[in-house]
């Protein structure tokens, strides 16, 4: 069975590329721009794999980060950010034991994050 992918982005253009892209590789793809849409499309499909941009225009994946994590303990995260040299965003990240990925993203580097899962 394929892995089931949940992406949150508040860029529409970034949710249909990344969507398109993994769907092309075989994986059942979601999306959503808000994060309360994102925790629906969670607790329907219960993903493998959720894939969220950092900074967003009303909450962060930080939030959805917490808030899915009171869902499922195990919860499998990427965060992607624009932030890499912002060494907070990445310390907070890292600390809460996530993985993430700097856009602009290298899809290659996206398949083999999800993979590592």
């Amino acid at each position: 069975m394929n892995k089931k992918i949940l992406i949150v982005d508040d860029d529409n253009l970034i949710l249909e590329l990344y969507s398109e892209f993994l769907s092309q590789h075989g994986y059942e793809v979601y999306s959503a721009d808000k994060v309360d849409e994102a925790i629906e499309i969670f607790r329907k499909y219960d993903p493998d794999v959720v894939i969220s941009d950092v900074i967003m225009h009303e909450d962060t994946g930080f939030d959805l980060y917490y808030r899915l994590k009171m869902i499922n303990k195990t919860l499998n995260f990427i965060f992607m950010t624009g932030y890499e040299y912002d060494r907070k965003i990445i310390e907070k990240i890292e600390s809460l034991g996530c993985k993430w990925i700097a856009k602009p993203i290298k899809f290659e580097d996206l398949l083999n994050l999800i993979e590592s899962f």
